[in-house]
């Protein structure tokens, strides 16, 4: 009897097995890219890549000769050209081009670790650039400071690049003048335990700030500078 219900339940396991729809295979999960790409770069790069991709030789930069001044060249009453003063006027932009790459970049090459601000591009007399991070002889954050007037166009090219952020925290600011404006944080987590800020104020400093910073360098602790008040400890 055993026999005869354990063969009929055979058959009829197979019977339904047949009758069974085929089922596709679930689809796997897309998994989350490992790495942030910041443009032509990624976070995490080494120090020697990064050179190559922002096409910087920091020999030839520290190399790069001083051109004489228009006043030597005039010296003994030689009358310079529209041409010769734009070339001396060139090469002069050029040689200080030269001196911030130099200045700013060896220290970093030699300890793997420091700022950079890049003022290429911008005038002579311009302090505020494209920030550069370098930990342990890799690119750990990059800072893009812009007007608040283009928040909304940044916000969705941010959007695009990296998705939907994480948050977003609007805080009231008023001046002694009673004027008053919301300062805006944007943050987004990305992968490897970075993080994006999209920070806009309002008010007087009117300015906005893009902050990409990798894991290390978000979770680093920030030095504390010294109370004056306090008597200093042995």
């Amino acid at each position: 009897m055993k026999t005869v219900v354990l063969s009929v339940a055979v058959v009829l396991t197979s019977s339904l097995s047949a009758q069974a729809p085929k089922r596709d295979p679930a689809p796997a999960k897309a998994s989350q890219p490992s790495s942030v790409r910041i443009g032509p770069h990624l976070l995490g790069e080494s120090f020697s890549q990064w050179l190559v991709i922002e096409k910087i030789d920091l020999d030839a930069e520290c190399s790069n000769p001083s051109p004489p001044s228009l006043f030597d060249q005039s010296l003994g009453g030689h009358q310079l050209s529209v041409e010769e003063i734009t070339n001396t006027t060139l090469a002069e932009r050029r040689h200080h081009e030269a001196v911030q790459i130099c200045e700013g970049l060896t220290p970093v090459r030699g300890s793997g670790s420091g700022h950079w601000h890049d003022l290429r591009g911008l005038p002579a007399d311009a302090d505020v650039g494209n920030q550069w991070t370098f930990m342990g002889g890799k690119l750990a954050g990059q800072q893009n400071v812009y007007s608040t007037d283009i928040a909304a166009k940044e916000l969705g090219f941010l959007k695009e690049a990296y998705g939907l952020p994480a948050s977003i925290v609007k805080k009231p600011q008023q001046n002694a003048f009673g004027a008053k404006w919301n300062d805006t944080l944007i943050t987004w987590r990305l992968p490897g335990g970075a993080v994006l800020y999209m920070d806009a104020h309002g008010g007087p400093d009117d300015d906005l700030t893009v902050t990409f910073m990798s894991k290390e360098l978000a979770t680093a602790p920030v030095p504390r500078e010294p109370n004056p008040y306090l008597a200093p400890t042995k």
